[in-house]
């Protein structure tokens, strides 16, 4: 069971950091869409 909780945790982690990423790509597309020099 211990090993089954510590398993869990790094993915509840992993999903935290995927989620993060996502976010900072999301703010990213944000500034892109904001510049016209970059907007075809």
């Amino acid at each position: 069971m211990s090993f089954f909780k510590k398993y869990i945790r790094k993915v509840n982690q992993s999903f935290d950091i995927l989620q993060i990423y996502a976010f900072f790509l999301l703010q990213h597309a944000a500034t892109f869409q904001k510049r016209p020099h970059l907007s075809y």
